[in-house]
């Protein structure tokens, strides 16, 4: 929680020192940069806590799909839908999961002078909250109409914080390559990973997890750079 509290405090005095860095206002059209892209990904899960049954990493059960929109070449915000399948290694029932996350996000390629080496090596950073709902087919009662019936035991609603990063490789001006490493908590998980205590667990942080990931980004727009790759010193404000 620290570590995430941290985080998005450094976003926030990001956003802040953007804003000020420039004397006067400068509207979108004059921007250098593209600012928005969309991308998926695909990968797995592991670690996870608590569950009497395990997955194996290298095993595809993860997909993920975002938009994005880059506020200045430091700044950005991020809306992600992700899909976990828990194909366990003991022969248990698959749960499976899905999240809706919004993200601060912060591109480390200048804070970390990685473009002093190449300039189609970047890293991200991004950390947010969201919505979880997790669910395993045997507790259901008649899907898919009875799937989200929550008070039959069926569904595990709870919420989530994510911290992650990001690295990239830029093919050209409009697609990069990615990969991508997150670790979840989650706040009043009920019930675990693979449903098989027969009572609630505890409430508050008590279930966590890491994803791992690799994908694509499309950049969206008409000029030829993205805010990713722009690492001129002036950050115009929208």
């Amino acid at each position: 929680m620290k570590l995430l509290a941290l985080f998005l405090s450094v976003a926030f005095c990001y956003q802040s020192f953007a804003q000020t860095k420039t004397s006067a206002p400068t509207n979108v059209k004059s921007l250098p940069y593209n600012q928005w892209s969309v991308g998926v990904n695909i990968g797995g899960h592991y670690g996870m806590h608590w569950t009497n049954s395990f997955t194996k990493a290298y095993q595809i059960g993860y997909f993920n799909g975002h938009v994005r929109y880059m506020q200045n070449n430091l700044i950005g915000w991020k809306l992600d839908a992700a899909y976990d399948n828990f194909n366990f290694t003991n022969g248990a029932s698959n749960t499976q999961k899905l999240r809706f996350s919004i993200e601060s996000v912060v591109n480390l390629t200048d804070v970390m002078h990685i473009n002093d080496y190449s300039d189609r090596v970047g890293l991200l950073g991004h950390a947010g909250l969201g919505y979880t709902a997790m669910w395993n087919v045997p507790y259901t009662s008649t899907a898919p109409a009875g799937l989200f019936k929550i008070g039959d035991g069926s569904v595990d609603e709870m919420g989530h914080f994510i911290l992650g990063l990001t690295p990239q490789y830029k093919i050209n001006d409009q697609l990069s390559l990615n990969a991508d490493l997150a670790f979840l908590l989650h706040v009043r998980q009920n019930r675990k990973f693979d449903f098989a205590n027969p009572s609630p667990m505890n409430s508050g942080f008590t279930g966590y997890m890491w994803n791992w990931s690799v994908g694509a980004t499309y950049y969206i727009g008409k000029k030829r750079n993205h805010a990713d790759w722009d690492h001129t010193p002036r950050i115009p404000r929208n």
